[in-house]
Protein backbone atom coordinates (compact mmCIF):
# COMPACT_ATOMS: atom_id res chain seq x y z
CA UNK A 1 0.00 0.00 0.00
CA UNK A 2 1.27 3.45 -0.95
CA UNK A 3 2.29 5.59 2.01
CA UNK A 4 -0.08 8.59 2.11
CA UNK A 5 2.14 10.53 4.52
CA UNK A 6 -0.78 10.89 6.92
CA UNK A 7 -0.74 9.43 10.41
CA UNK A 8 -4.45 10.03 11.03
CA UNK A 9 -7.37 10.59 8.66
CA UNK A 10 -10.90 11.29 9.85
CA UNK A 11 -13.62 11.04 7.21
CA UNK A 12 -17.15 12.44 7.70
CA UNK A 13 -17.14 12.03 11.49
CA UNK A 14 -20.48 12.62 13.24
CA UNK A 15 -21.14 12.35 16.97
CA UNK A 16 -24.43 12.94 18.79
CA UNK A 17 -25.19 12.98 22.50
CA UNK A 18 -28.93 12.45 22.68
CA UNK A 19 -30.45 14.90 20.21
CA UNK A 20 -27.44 17.24 20.32
CA UNK A 21 -24.71 17.09 17.67
CA UNK A 22 -21.20 17.47 19.09
CA UNK A 23 -19.51 16.83 15.73
CA UNK A 24 -20.95 17.18 12.23
CA UNK A 25 -19.18 15.83 9.15
CA UNK A 26 -15.60 16.37 10.34
CA UNK A 27 -12.84 15.66 7.81
CA UNK A 28 -9.34 15.96 9.25
CA UNK A 29 -5.90 14.72 8.27
CA UNK A 30 -2.73 14.77 10.37
CA UNK A 31 0.55 14.62 8.46
CA UNK A 32 3.57 12.72 9.74
CA UNK A 33 5.84 14.97 11.81
CA UNK A 34 3.62 18.06 11.72
CA UNK A 35 2.19 20.24 14.48
CA UNK A 36 -1.49 20.56 13.70
CA UNK A 37 -3.39 23.03 15.89
CA UNK A 38 -7.09 22.55 16.55
CA UNK A 39 -8.83 25.63 17.88
CA UNK A 40 -12.35 26.82 18.52
CA UNK A 41 -14.56 28.40 21.14
CA UNK A 42 -15.65 26.36 24.14
CA UNK A 43 -18.37 24.01 22.98
CA UNK A 44 -16.99 23.95 19.41
CA UNK A 45 -16.33 20.20 19.60
CA UNK A 46 -12.60 20.08 20.38
CA UNK A 47 -12.93 17.83 23.43
CA UNK A 48 -15.23 15.39 21.61
CA UNK A 49 -12.86 15.31 18.64
CA UNK A 50 -9.93 14.47 20.93
CA UNK A 51 -11.97 11.66 22.47
CA UNK A 52 -12.88 10.29 19.06
CA UNK A 53 -9.25 10.24 17.93
CA UNK A 54 -8.12 8.62 21.20
CA UNK A 55 -10.90 5.99 21.14
CA UNK A 56 -12.61 7.28 24.30
CA UNK A 57 -15.77 8.12 22.29
CA UNK A 58 -17.05 6.16 19.31
CA UNK A 59 -18.56 8.25 16.50
CA UNK A 60 -22.07 7.58 15.23
CA UNK A 61 -20.87 7.84 11.64
CA UNK A 62 -17.62 8.11 9.72
CA UNK A 63 -14.25 6.42 9.33
CA UNK A 64 -11.00 6.64 11.30
CA UNK A 65 -7.79 5.69 9.48
CA UNK A 66 -4.46 5.42 11.33
CA UNK A 67 -1.27 4.84 9.34
CA UNK A 68 -3.33 3.84 6.31
CA UNK A 69 -5.30 1.23 8.27
CA UNK A 70 -9.01 1.68 8.98
CA UNK A 71 -9.90 1.34 12.66
CA UNK A 72 -13.22 -0.48 12.91
CA UNK A 73 -13.56 -0.72 16.71
CA UNK A 74 -11.68 2.24 18.22
CA UNK A 75 -11.04 2.00 21.95
CA UNK A 76 -8.41 3.75 24.09
CA UNK A 77 -6.33 0.55 24.22
CA UNK A 78 -6.60 -0.05 20.46
CA UNK A 79 -5.63 3.54 19.66
CA UNK A 80 -2.74 3.46 22.15
CA UNK A 81 -1.39 0.31 20.49
CA UNK A 82 -1.66 2.10 17.15
CA UNK A 83 0.54 4.90 18.51
CA UNK A 84 -1.98 7.57 19.62
CA UNK A 85 -1.36 9.26 22.99
CA UNK A 86 -3.25 12.08 24.72
CA UNK A 87 -1.68 14.53 27.16
CA UNK A 88 -4.70 15.95 28.97
CA UNK A 89 -4.60 19.02 31.24
CA UNK A 90 -4.94 16.61 34.18
CA UNK A 91 -1.96 14.36 33.47
CA UNK A 92 -2.50 10.62 33.76
CA UNK A 93 0.34 10.07 36.24
CA UNK A 94 0.38 8.49 39.69
CA UNK A 95 1.77 11.15 42.07
CA UNK A 96 3.20 8.80 44.71
CA UNK A 97 5.15 6.67 42.22
CA UNK A 98 8.57 7.47 40.77
CA UNK A 99 9.27 8.89 37.32
CA UNK A 100 10.40 5.47 36.06
CA UNK A 101 7.42 3.64 37.53
CA UNK A 102 5.06 6.08 35.82
CA UNK A 103 6.81 5.82 32.46
CA UNK A 104 6.53 2.02 32.38
CA UNK A 105 3.26 1.60 34.29
CA UNK A 106 1.18 -0.94 32.37
CA UNK A 107 4.03 -2.08 30.11
CA UNK A 108 6.82 -2.91 32.54
CA UNK A 109 10.14 -4.32 31.32
CA UNK A 110 10.30 -7.92 32.54
CA UNK A 111 13.17 -10.34 33.03
CA UNK A 112 12.38 -13.96 33.95
CA UNK A 113 8.87 -12.89 34.96
CA UNK A 114 10.01 -10.05 37.24
CA UNK A 115 10.32 -6.31 36.66
CA UNK A 116 13.85 -5.40 35.55
CA UNK A 117 14.15 -2.16 37.55
CA UNK A 118 17.73 -1.47 36.45
CA UNK A 119 16.83 -1.63 32.77
CA UNK A 120 13.75 0.52 33.39
CA UNK A 121 15.88 3.19 35.11
CA UNK A 122 18.43 3.18 32.29
CA UNK A 123 15.72 3.35 29.62
CA UNK A 124 13.91 6.13 31.48
CA UNK A 125 17.15 8.13 31.58
CA UNK A 126 17.61 7.65 27.85
CA UNK A 127 14.04 8.74 27.08
CA UNK A 128 14.36 11.86 29.25
CA UNK A 129 17.73 12.63 27.68
CA UNK A 130 16.11 12.50 24.23
CA UNK A 131 13.79 15.25 25.50
CA UNK A 132 16.81 17.16 26.87
CA UNK A 133 15.60 16.68 30.46
CA UNK A 134 17.79 16.11 33.51
CA UNK A 135 14.97 14.77 35.71
CA UNK A 136 16.04 11.93 37.98
CA UNK A 137 14.25 8.66 37.06
CA UNK A 138 13.93 7.95 40.81
CA UNK A 139 12.19 11.26 41.65
CA UNK A 140 8.63 11.04 42.98
CA UNK A 141 6.11 12.64 40.59
CA UNK A 142 4.43 14.67 43.36
CA UNK A 143 7.68 16.60 43.86
CA UNK A 144 7.84 17.78 40.25
CA UNK A 145 6.37 20.95 38.74
CA UNK A 146 3.57 20.68 36.17
CA UNK A 147 6.08 21.40 33.41
CA UNK A 148 8.39 18.59 34.53
CA UNK A 149 5.46 16.19 34.85
CA UNK A 150 4.57 16.94 31.24
CA UNK A 151 8.10 15.95 30.23
CA UNK A 152 7.72 12.66 32.13
CA UNK A 153 4.43 12.03 30.37
CA UNK A 154 6.03 12.68 26.98
CA UNK A 155 8.82 10.25 27.90
CA UNK A 156 6.08 7.73 28.66
CA UNK A 157 4.64 8.39 25.19
CA UNK A 158 8.04 7.72 23.61
CA UNK A 159 8.26 4.45 25.52
CA UNK A 160 5.08 3.30 23.72
CA UNK A 161 6.53 4.08 20.27
CA UNK A 162 3.94 6.82 19.92
CA UNK A 163 3.39 8.31 16.47
CA UNK A 164 0.86 11.04 17.39
CA UNK A 165 0.66 13.04 20.64
CA UNK A 166 -2.50 15.04 21.31
CA UNK A 167 -1.82 17.96 23.67
CA UNK A 168 -4.92 19.40 25.32
CA UNK A 169 -4.29 22.98 26.53
CA UNK A 170 -0.71 22.00 27.45
CA UNK A 171 0.47 25.48 28.52
CA UNK A 172 -2.51 26.52 30.67
CA UNK A 173 -0.68 25.96 33.98
CA UNK A 174 2.91 26.61 32.88
CA UNK A 175 5.26 29.49 33.57
CA UNK A 176 6.78 31.41 30.64
CA UNK A 177 10.03 29.44 31.04
CA UNK A 178 8.18 26.11 31.05
CA UNK A 179 6.20 27.14 27.97
CA UNK A 180 9.49 27.81 26.19
CA UNK A 181 10.78 24.38 27.22
CA UNK A 182 7.62 22.70 25.96
CA UNK A 183 7.90 24.45 22.59
CA UNK A 184 11.49 23.19 22.23
CA UNK A 185 10.34 19.68 23.16
CA UNK A 186 7.62 19.79 20.52
CA UNK A 187 10.36 20.63 18.02
CA UNK A 188 12.29 17.54 19.15
CA UNK A 189 9.18 15.39 18.67
CA UNK A 190 8.88 16.73 15.11
CA UNK A 191 12.52 15.84 14.50
CA UNK A 192 11.57 12.23 15.36
CA UNK A 193 8.68 12.42 12.85
CA UNK A 194 6.14 12.34 15.68
CA UNK A 195 3.00 14.34 14.93
CA UNK A 196 1.55 16.71 17.51
CA UNK A 197 -2.11 17.75 17.67
CA UNK A 198 -1.96 21.02 19.60
CA UNK A 199 -5.29 22.09 21.16
CA UNK A 200 -5.09 25.54 22.71
CA UNK A 201 -6.93 28.82 23.28
CA UNK A 202 -3.66 30.77 23.21
CA UNK A 203 -3.52 32.04 19.66
CA UNK A 204 -0.04 33.53 19.96
CA UNK A 205 1.32 30.07 20.81
CA UNK A 206 -0.71 28.46 18.03
CA UNK A 207 0.68 30.87 15.45
CA UNK A 208 4.19 30.31 16.81
CA UNK A 209 4.25 26.51 16.80
CA UNK A 210 1.67 25.21 14.30
CA UNK A 211 2.36 24.01 10.76
CA UNK A 212 -1.37 23.89 10.01
CA UNK A 213 -4.46 25.12 11.85
CA UNK A 214 -7.98 23.67 11.84
CA UNK A 215 -10.83 25.78 13.21
CA UNK A 216 -14.01 24.26 14.65
CA UNK A 217 -17.30 26.00 15.39
CA UNK A 218 -20.54 24.44 16.62
CA UNK A 219 -19.23 20.93 15.96
CA UNK A 220 -18.24 21.66 12.35
CA UNK A 221 -14.91 22.23 10.65
CA UNK A 222 -14.88 25.82 9.44
CA UNK A 223 -11.45 25.86 7.83
CA UNK A 224 -8.02 24.27 7.71
CA UNK A 225 -5.21 26.74 7.08
CA UNK A 226 -2.41 24.86 5.33
CA UNK A 227 -0.15 27.91 5.47
CA UNK A 228 0.17 29.68 8.81
CA UNK A 229 2.36 32.55 7.65
CA UNK A 230 0.27 35.60 6.90
CA UNK A 231 -2.77 34.54 8.93
CA UNK A 232 -3.88 37.28 11.29
CA UNK A 233 -5.06 36.68 14.82
CA UNK A 234 -8.26 38.62 14.10
CA UNK A 235 -9.00 36.43 11.06
CA UNK A 236 -8.75 33.28 13.19
CA UNK A 237 -10.96 34.75 15.91
CA UNK A 238 -13.58 35.78 13.34
CA UNK A 239 -13.69 32.20 12.02
CA UNK A 240 -13.92 30.85 15.58
CA UNK A 241 -16.84 33.03 16.68
CA UNK A 242 -18.61 33.36 13.33
CA UNK A 243 -18.58 37.13 13.05
CA UNK A 244 -16.10 39.91 12.48
CA UNK A 245 -13.92 40.36 15.52
CA UNK A 246 -12.82 43.78 16.69
CA UNK A 247 -10.17 43.61 19.40
CA UNK A 248 -11.23 46.33 21.77
CA UNK A 249 -7.97 45.86 23.68
CA UNK A 250 -7.18 48.64 26.07
CA UNK A 251 -10.46 50.36 25.19
CA UNK A 252 -11.92 48.19 27.98
CA UNK A 253 -9.67 49.81 30.53
CA UNK A 254 -9.79 53.34 29.13
CA UNK A 255 -13.60 53.28 28.97
CA UNK A 256 -13.63 52.69 32.72
CA UNK A 257 -11.05 55.29 33.75
CA UNK A 258 -13.70 57.85 34.60
CA UNK A 259 -15.37 55.40 36.99
CA UNK A 260 -12.49 55.43 39.47
CA UNK A 261 -13.82 57.66 42.20
CA UNK A 262 -10.72 57.77 44.34
CA UNK A 263 -12.79 56.49 47.24
CA UNK A 264 -10.74 53.85 49.01
CA UNK A 265 -12.42 50.46 49.35
CA UNK A 266 -9.62 48.13 50.40
CA UNK A 267 -6.33 48.70 52.18
CA UNK A 268 -3.72 45.99 52.56
CA UNK A 269 -1.09 46.83 55.16
CA UNK A 270 2.12 44.88 55.81
CA UNK A 271 0.41 41.60 54.89
CA UNK A 272 2.66 38.54 55.23
CA UNK A 273 2.17 34.81 54.81
CA UNK A 274 4.48 31.86 54.30
CA UNK A 275 5.88 33.36 51.07
CA UNK A 276 4.18 36.75 50.73
CA UNK A 277 6.12 39.36 52.69
CA UNK A 278 5.03 42.84 53.74
CA UNK A 279 2.46 43.45 51.00
CA UNK A 280 1.00 46.95 50.85
CA UNK A 281 -1.50 48.43 48.40
CA UNK A 282 -4.88 50.16 48.16
CA UNK A 283 -7.87 49.49 45.93
CA UNK A 284 -10.32 52.22 44.96
CA UNK A 285 -13.94 52.06 43.86
CA UNK A 286 -14.23 51.57 40.10
CA UNK A 287 -10.70 50.17 39.85
CA UNK A 288 -9.43 46.96 38.28
CA UNK A 289 -6.11 46.06 39.90
CA UNK A 290 -3.90 43.37 38.38
CA UNK A 291 -1.40 41.18 40.22
CA UNK A 292 0.99 39.08 38.14
CA UNK A 293 4.24 37.17 38.49
CA UNK A 294 5.93 33.95 37.47
CA UNK A 295 4.38 30.74 38.75
CA UNK A 296 5.44 30.20 42.37
CA UNK A 297 6.28 33.85 43.04
CA UNK A 298 3.64 34.22 45.74
CA UNK A 299 0.55 35.45 43.92
CA UNK A 300 -1.23 32.14 44.59
CA UNK A 301 -0.83 32.67 48.35
CA UNK A 302 -1.77 36.33 48.01
CA UNK A 303 -5.05 35.30 46.38
CA UNK A 304 -5.83 33.03 49.34
CA UNK A 305 -4.96 35.78 51.84
CA UNK A 306 -7.08 38.40 50.09
CA UNK A 307 -10.04 36.02 49.80
CA UNK A 308 -9.92 34.96 53.44
CA UNK A 309 -8.94 31.38 52.59
CA UNK A 310 -5.57 31.64 54.38
CA UNK A 311 -4.61 33.31 57.65
CA UNK A 312 -1.71 35.75 57.46
CA UNK A 313 1.28 35.65 59.76
CA UNK A 314 1.21 39.42 60.07
CA UNK A 315 -0.51 42.51 58.70
CA UNK A 316 -4.09 43.59 58.20
CA UNK A 317 -6.77 44.00 55.55
CA UNK A 318 -9.26 46.87 55.85
CA UNK A 319 -12.55 47.27 53.99
CA UNK A 320 -13.97 50.80 54.05
CA UNK A 321 -11.58 51.56 56.91
CA UNK A 322 -12.65 48.61 59.07
CA UNK A 323 -10.27 45.72 59.76
CA UNK A 324 -11.42 42.32 58.53
CA UNK A 325 -11.20 39.08 60.45
CA UNK A 326 -8.46 37.59 58.28
CA UNK A 327 -8.32 33.86 57.65
CA UNK A 328 -12.13 33.50 57.86
CA UNK A 329 -13.56 33.06 54.38
CA UNK A 330 -17.18 33.19 55.58
CA UNK A 331 -16.50 36.57 57.21
CA UNK A 332 -15.05 37.89 53.94
CA UNK A 333 -18.08 36.68 51.99
CA UNK A 334 -20.46 38.36 54.44
CA UNK A 335 -18.39 41.55 54.13
CA UNK A 336 -18.83 41.45 50.32
CA UNK A 337 -15.42 40.15 49.18
CA UNK A 338 -15.83 37.21 46.82
CA UNK A 339 -13.24 34.92 45.26
CA UNK A 340 -13.45 33.27 41.83
CA UNK A 341 -10.88 30.49 42.39
CA UNK A 342 -8.19 29.25 40.04
CA UNK A 343 -9.46 25.67 39.98
CA UNK A 344 -13.16 25.81 39.17
CA UNK A 345 -13.47 22.01 39.16
CA UNK A 346 -12.46 21.46 42.77
CA UNK A 347 -13.01 24.86 44.39
CA UNK A 348 -15.73 26.67 42.44
CA UNK A 349 -18.35 24.12 41.43
CA UNK A 350 -20.09 20.96 42.61
CA UNK A 351 -20.28 18.71 39.57
CA UNK A 352 -23.13 16.56 40.85
CA UNK A 353 -25.41 19.62 40.93
CA UNK A 354 -27.19 21.60 38.23
CA UNK A 355 -26.37 25.09 36.96
CA UNK A 356 -29.13 26.58 39.11
CA UNK A 357 -28.07 24.70 42.24
CA UNK A 358 -24.44 25.78 41.83
CA UNK A 359 -25.47 29.43 41.51
CA UNK A 360 -27.91 29.32 44.42
CA UNK A 361 -25.81 27.34 46.87
CA UNK A 362 -24.23 30.53 48.23
CA UNK A 363 -27.36 32.65 47.84
CA UNK A 364 -30.34 30.73 49.20
CA UNK A 365 -30.61 32.87 52.32
CA UNK A 366 -31.70 35.76 50.07
CA UNK A 367 -34.72 33.76 48.90
CA UNK A 368 -36.21 32.49 52.14
CA UNK A 369 -39.65 33.44 53.39
CA UNK A 370 -39.72 32.13 56.92
CA UNK A 371 -38.84 28.44 56.63
CA UNK A 372 -39.69 28.37 52.90
CA UNK A 373 -37.73 29.14 49.74
CA UNK A 374 -39.21 31.30 46.99
CA UNK A 375 -38.38 28.96 44.12
CA UNK A 376 -40.20 31.10 41.54
CA UNK A 377 -37.97 34.10 42.29
CA UNK A 378 -34.81 31.96 42.41
CA UNK A 379 -35.53 30.55 38.93
CA UNK A 380 -36.20 34.03 37.54
CA UNK A 381 -33.00 35.50 39.02
CA UNK A 382 -30.84 32.57 37.87
CA UNK A 383 -32.16 32.90 34.32
CA UNK A 384 -31.43 36.61 34.37
CA UNK A 385 -27.87 36.26 35.63
CA UNK A 386 -26.88 33.48 33.21
CA UNK A 387 -28.45 35.48 30.37
CA UNK A 388 -26.44 38.49 31.49
CA UNK A 389 -23.13 36.63 31.28
CA UNK A 390 -24.27 34.52 28.30
CA UNK A 391 -23.96 31.01 29.75
CA UNK A 392 -24.71 28.62 26.88
CA UNK A 393 -26.86 25.82 28.27
CA UNK A 394 -30.16 24.13 27.35
CA UNK A 395 -31.77 25.24 30.64
CA UNK A 396 -30.90 26.19 34.22
CA UNK A 397 -31.48 22.62 35.43
CA UNK A 398 -28.81 21.15 33.15
CA UNK A 399 -25.92 19.42 34.92
CA UNK A 400 -22.87 21.65 35.35
CA UNK A 401 -20.74 18.72 34.14
CA UNK A 402 -22.29 18.97 30.65
CA UNK A 403 -21.02 22.51 30.06
CA UNK A 404 -17.79 23.50 28.34
CA UNK A 405 -14.97 24.93 30.46
CA UNK A 406 -15.75 28.52 29.52
CA UNK A 407 -19.41 28.17 30.44
CA UNK A 408 -18.52 26.48 33.72
CA UNK A 409 -16.31 29.46 34.55
CA UNK A 410 -19.15 31.84 33.75
CA UNK A 411 -21.40 29.94 36.17
CA UNK A 412 -18.81 30.42 38.94
CA UNK A 413 -18.86 34.15 38.22
CA UNK A 414 -22.66 34.24 37.99
CA UNK A 415 -22.85 32.82 41.51
CA UNK A 416 -21.22 35.97 42.88
CA UNK A 417 -22.87 38.41 40.48
CA UNK A 418 -26.17 37.40 42.07
CA UNK A 419 -25.02 38.98 45.34
CA UNK A 420 -24.49 42.65 46.17
CA UNK A 421 -20.74 42.42 46.73
CA UNK A 422 -18.09 45.10 46.96
CA UNK A 423 -14.96 43.39 45.65
CA UNK A 424 -14.46 40.45 43.29
CA UNK A 425 -11.08 38.68 43.29
CA UNK A 426 -10.37 36.63 40.17
CA UNK A 427 -7.59 34.04 40.32
CA UNK A 428 -6.64 33.11 36.72
CA UNK A 429 -10.12 34.09 35.46
CA UNK A 430 -9.73 32.94 31.85
CA UNK A 431 -7.39 29.96 32.09
CA UNK A 432 -8.57 27.31 29.64
CA UNK A 433 -11.28 29.64 28.32
CA UNK A 434 -11.90 30.41 24.65
CA UNK A 435 -11.75 33.86 23.07
CA UNK A 436 -15.51 34.42 22.98
CA UNK A 437 -16.04 33.39 26.62
CA UNK A 438 -13.00 35.44 27.61
CA UNK A 439 -14.55 38.59 26.17
CA UNK A 440 -17.84 37.90 27.97
CA UNK A 441 -15.98 37.45 31.27
CA UNK A 442 -14.17 40.75 30.67
CA UNK A 443 -17.48 42.51 30.04
CA UNK A 444 -18.86 41.02 33.27
CA UNK A 445 -15.84 42.42 35.15
CA UNK A 446 -16.42 45.84 33.60
CA UNK A 447 -20.11 45.79 34.51
CA UNK A 448 -19.26 44.86 38.10
CA UNK A 449 -16.92 47.83 38.65
CA UNK A 450 -19.38 50.29 37.08
CA UNK A 451 -21.43 50.19 40.29
CA UNK A 452 -18.87 51.74 42.67
CA UNK A 453 -17.19 48.37 43.21
CA UNK A 454 -13.71 47.01 42.46
CA UNK A 455 -11.94 43.97 41.05
CA UNK A 456 -8.57 42.32 41.63
CA UNK A 457 -7.32 40.11 38.79
CA UNK A 458 -4.52 37.71 39.73
CA UNK A 459 -3.14 36.17 36.56
CA UNK A 460 0.05 34.89 34.93
CA UNK A 461 -1.38 35.97 31.55
CA UNK A 462 0.55 39.19 30.94
CA UNK A 463 -1.63 40.21 27.98
CA UNK A 464 -4.75 39.91 30.11
CA UNK A 465 -3.24 41.89 32.96
CA UNK A 466 -1.93 44.73 30.81
CA UNK A 467 -5.13 44.97 28.76
CA UNK A 468 -7.74 44.80 31.50
CA UNK A 469 -6.20 46.53 34.50
CA UNK A 470 -5.89 50.19 35.46
CA UNK A 471 -2.82 49.41 37.56
CA UNK A 472 -0.57 46.37 37.99
CA UNK A 473 1.41 44.95 40.90
CA UNK A 474 4.17 42.39 40.29
CA UNK A 475 4.86 39.55 42.71
CA UNK A 476 8.51 38.47 42.78
CA UNK A 477 9.81 36.07 45.44
CA UNK A 478 6.88 36.97 47.67
CA UNK A 479 7.45 40.73 47.41
CA UNK A 480 4.97 43.07 45.71
CA UNK A 481 6.43 45.70 43.36
CA UNK A 482 4.63 48.60 41.73
CA UNK A 483 2.04 49.74 41.05
CA UNK A 484 2.61 50.19 37.31
CA UNK A 485 0.04 51.80 35.04
CA UNK A 486 -1.83 49.29 32.88
CA UNK A 487 -1.51 49.39 29.11
CA UNK A 488 0.93 48.13 26.46
CA UNK A 489 3.44 50.91 27.15
CA UNK A 490 4.45 49.26 30.44
CA UNK A 491 4.37 45.61 29.35
CA UNK A 492 8.14 45.32 28.97
CA UNK A 493 8.76 46.95 32.36
CA UNK A 494 6.28 44.61 34.06
CA UNK A 495 7.85 41.55 32.41
CA UNK A 496 11.34 42.64 33.46
CA UNK A 497 10.11 43.05 37.05
CA UNK A 498 8.57 39.57 36.90
CA UNK A 499 12.02 38.24 36.03
CA UNK A 500 13.63 40.15 38.90
CA UNK A 501 15.27 42.99 36.99
CA UNK A 502 15.77 45.99 39.23
CA UNK A 503 14.22 44.39 42.32
CA UNK A 504 17.18 42.52 43.81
Amino acid sequence: MKDSGYEIELRDIHKKFGATYALRGIDLSIKRGEVHAIIGANGAGKSTLIKVISGAVRPNQGNIVVGGQQVRTPTPLVMQKMGIAVMYQELDLVPWLSVTENIFLGHEILRNGFIDFNKEYRTAEELLRELNQSISPKEIIAKLSIGKRQMVYLAKCLSYQTRVVIMDEPTSALSEHEIGELMKTIGRLKDRSISVIFVSHKLNEVLQIADRITILRDGMKINTHNEVNGISRDQIISEMIGKQFVDSGSAHRHSLNHLRTGRNLLSVKNLSGKLVADANFTLNAGEILGVTGLVGSGQEELAALLGGAAKPIAGRIELNGKELNTGDISFFVKAGIYMVPEDRRTQGLIFTLSISENILISNLFNYTIGPFIDWHRTASDVRNVIRKINVKAPNIDASIATLSGGNQQKVVIAKWLLREGKILIFNEPTRGVDISSKREIYFAIEEFVRHDRAVIIISTDIEEIMTMCHSVMVCYNGQLHGPFAGGPQNKELVMETMLGKGVE
